[in-house]
């Protein structure tokens, strides 16, 4: 299958086995955050939860998730960014990351995406 990168939206969504996955990948790699607050970020994102939404980019070998990236859309333009990053984490993705932050859906203009 070979590395790849995965982009997940409120338009494609995230099933719940991925979302679970992803979601221990970010525990073990962001040991400041808590498992809520990381599953609430993954369900803005996706607009599981009522939100401006966001998305979700996954660098994947195989079955093995190398880094990760959670932004979550603020809601404003004018003042500040219309999208925050809230997890840039990269496991082993280090050759990958400017793949990784890179990478976003269709519907977001990048112009408009920056990371604070």
């Amino acid at each position: 299958m070979g590395r790849q990168i995965k982009i997940y939206d409120a338009f494609s969504g995230i099933s719940l086995m991925e979302k679970n996955r992803l979601a221990r990948f970010l525990i073990a790699h962001e040991p400041n955050s808590s498992r809520e607050s990381i599953l609430e970020a993954l369900d803005y994102a996706v607009k599981g939860k009522p939100s401006f939404g966001g998305f979700i980019t996954v660098a994947i070998d195989g079955s093995d998730i190398l880094g990760a990236v959670v932004a979550n859309c603020t809601g404003m333009e004018a003042y500040n960014p219309k999208y925050l990053f809230v997890f840039v984490t990269l496991g082993r993705a280090e050759g990958h990351a400017a793949k990784l932050v890179g990478a976003r859906p269709a519907t977001c203009r990048w112009r408009h995406c920056y990371a604070r």
